[in-house]
């Protein structure tokens, strides 16, 4: 079994490119390791076990886990409001308790859409805590009644974060440190909360496009933790990995464990995939927890078997490497090893319903066919302002702050006044309203997985197009 894995590292492997740190671990052992490429290229570091990488969403499972601390310490309820240690959010928030924020099952607009999809902001640009909360604070309402619904959301994790703080008057870095990795005697992991902080051993994030075109990522545009910030590496993982197994962080041992690893439900009592910060599924009869994690160039993927007891791990610094693809081989592997071939499953086909897609149709336009749509619409909720204008007969989209994104979106037709457009990486459906003299008032971006329509930008102005 070992042999067939560790064919899983490409032998054509460029040395002098990125990498990414690779192990195994079984009933108590790391079983297979493997280390490749470069954690700076600049000076030719290579990559070993005590290179350190950001695991971004990764760090998902150790707020879980301090929540679970938190509650059996009687500091904190799964049940308690959030509003209760984060008053300033909006009065709608007095739904949403801890429980929602840990299950994803909140409601609350997700960060990464508003920021980087919506607003535009470039994802180099420092963000902080104080003007995260604030645009969460912004928002007008949720995108589903709390408890009804799952849906992955940062935003819960960031607030949770905060929560932990507020709950402790501690900042989360140090709460973190002080409970679990010191207790595990991980010396290596932190969160990084201080984006000026030396890191030892730290590898750098890349983005790599082809063999002559190798970018290197900032690493200190962001101080934000909660949903994502722990730096690690294979060492310490090892540590924390085999807490799942023999817990040293209470006295009650397997029983926090247990908590950790149950999932969630929704108010109708259906299960939710999702644990205290790990993704849940039932493989093969026996219950499986993994996670991805990616930002800034660093890429990271892991799956964990308690039962069996083994996980699979793979941590990498550029954002083209598919950690998930080489963990998955060696899960099936393992897997194998242990239980047998698995039974040929038949493939299911794939209807037109299970994946939907917005058809766009890439029409040209004369100035008097589209003169209602040109001109400036803002949002005051991301304070953010988009001027629809006509180009070579193309309606077109751009973000009007300069701070901000400047690339313009084609806005393609579907009917009516309903069109598509891209932004960042989510494509979403706008539709434009009318009042009652057939003059546009606002267009809604709607989102088709959510109950409510999402935000609407009102029009200010049309002098300058019309």
């Amino acid at each position: 079994m070992i042999d067939n894995i560790a064919s899983l590292f490409f032998k054509d492997y460029i040395y002098n490119r990125p990498g990414f740190a690779f192990a195994i671990i079984s009933e108590g052992k790391i079983i297979l390791e493997h280390y490749q490429g470069l954690a700076n290229m600049d000076y030719d570091v290579p990559i070993t076990s005590k290179t350190t990488f950001r695991i971004a969403s990764l760090s998902k499972q150790f707020i879980g886990m301090s929540i679970r601390l938190l509650e059996e310490e009687c500091i904190i309820s799964l049940d308690d409001s959030v509003r209760e240690y984060i008053p300033e959010l909006p009065e709608y928030a007095n739904e949403i308790t801890i429980y929602h924020l840990l299950y994803h099952t909140s409601g609350l607009r997700e960060f990464s859409y508003l920021l980087w999809g919506l607003a535009g902001t470039p994802r180099g640009d420092r963000i902080t805590e104080e003007e995260l909360l604030e645009l969460i604070i912004k928002q007008e309402s949720f995108s589903y009644k709390p408890g009804t619904k799952f849906r992955y959301n940062n935003t819960g994790y960031f607030l949770l974060g905060l929560v932990i703080e507020r709950a402790t008057s501690m900042k989360l870095s140090e709460y973190v440190s002080q409970n679990i990795f010191k207790r595990l005697n991980m010396n290596n992991t932190h969160f990084h909360d201080d984006w000026s902080k030396i890191v030892k051993f730290r590898a750098t994030g890349y983005s790599v496009e082809n063999e002559e075109d190798c970018h290197i990522y900032d690493m200190m545009c962001t101080g934000l933790v909660g949903d994502e910030g722990i730096f690690t590496n294979i060492n310490d993982w090892f540590l924390w990995d085999q807490n799942f197994y023999r817990n040293r962080l209470t006295k009650r041992r397997q029983i926090l464990t247990r908590k950790m690893l149950e999932p969630g439900h929704l108010d109708t009592g259906e299960e939710v995939p999702y644990a205290s910060g790990l993704h849940f599924k039932r493989n093969r009869g026996y219950n499986a927890y993994y996670h991805e994690g990616e930002f800034l160039g660093f890429k990271s993927y892991q799956v964990l078997y308690p039962e069996l007891q083994f996980s699979v791990i793979c941590m990498a610094n550029y954002e083209q490497f598919d950690p998930a693809d080489i963990v998955t081989k060696a899960e099936r592997m393992i897997l194998e090893d242990y239980l047998g071939e698995e039974p040929s499953k038949k493939k299911e086909e794939i209807s037109e319903e299970d994946e939907p897609s917005i058809v766009c149709h890439d029409e040209t336009w004369s100035e008097e066919e589209i003169q209602d749509y040109l001109g400036e619409y803002h949002s005051d909720e991301l304070e953010t302002t988009y001027i629809v204008n006509l180009e070579e007969n193309k309606l077109v989209l751009k973000n009007r702050n300069i701070h901000r994104r400047s690339t313009k979106e084609p806005l393609k037709h579907l009917e009516g006044d309903r069109f598509c457009a891209l932004f960042w990486k989510w494509e979403r459906e706008i539709e434009f309203v009318r009042d009652e003299k057939n003059e546009i008032l606002k267009f809604v971006i709607i989102d088709k997985e959510e109950e409510i329509q999402q935000h609407e930008f009102l029009k200010i102005s049309c002098e300058t197009f019309c």
